[in-house]
């Protein structure tokens, strides 16, 4: 079952808009990522009601700095299944894979400076901080800023590649119109370099399997669990 994981639509109406667009398009699950101020009402609306997609709601934090990250993380980890940060240069995208509570982090590809390198992704290996390699920011870009935000993507991708660090292949889709198919999705992994293999784990819930074992009464830590 193929998921996007990192759909950031925050309002209640278009949230229903893009879980019909999902299922019509052909994924098993969604990550729906909202800011935190509005997480547990728009969990709490749309929990047990899609029998027909696995819809999963996470955080999406916007730090300040980079000592907001941990703070903002850890207040909010054991309450949700995908924590994603977002990165807005070289001190915070290292300050969000350094912190092993962060599930995904969003480079900013826009940028026209450099936005990971080796030691990037050493981190993003050791901590198990998956890249997300999103396709609404190569859609909304346009000229010089498209070619910028491929030629970081492919860059970032090859540092992925070399150290073996994890990853996520999503939408980003910021409004329904924006959802993209798994098929489109899949072409989208091959052209950054990516093999067969690698997408379908990059476009699967092995994420929020291991969240959601967390978040159960029977885990007390990686590795182990109670047995009831």
């Amino acid at each position: 079952m193929k998921y996007d994981l990192c759909i950031r639509i925050t309002e209640e109406s278009d949230i229903k808009n893009a879980l019909i667009t999902a299922k019509r398009l052909g994924w098993g699950g969604v990550g729906i990522l909202t800011p935190q101020r509005k997480f547990f009402n728009l969990k709490e609306k749309f929990s047990s009601k899609n029998e027909d997609i696995d819809v999963v709601f996470g955080v999406y934090i916007k730090p300040k700095n980079t000592r907001d990250i941990r703070r903002l993380v850890r207040k909010i980890r054991m309450k949700t299944e995908i924590v994603a940060v977002e990165g807005n240069g070289l001190d915070t995208s290292r300050a969000a894979l350094e912190t092993r509570e962060v599930d995904i982090l969003f480079l900013p590809w826009k940028d026209g400076k450099e936005c990971m390198n080796y030691i990037m992704a050493r981190l993003a290996t050791k901590n198990n901080v998956s890249i997300a390699f999103n396709f609404n920011d190569v859609l909304h870009s346009h000229g010089r800023s498209r070619t910028i935000v491929f030629s970081n993507m492919l860059s970032a991708a090859k540092l992925v590649r070399k150290f073996k660090s994890p990853f996520v292949i999503t939408s980003g889709a910021q409004s329904s119109w924006d959802i993209r198919s798994p098929s489109d999705l899949i072409a989208f992994g091959r052209v950054l370099g990516f093999g067969d293999p690698e997408i379908k784990k990059a476009m699967s819930d092995h994420i929020i399997k291991e969240n959601r074992k967390r978040l159960s009464d029977k885990w007390i830590m990686p590795g182990v669990e109670i047995e009831k």
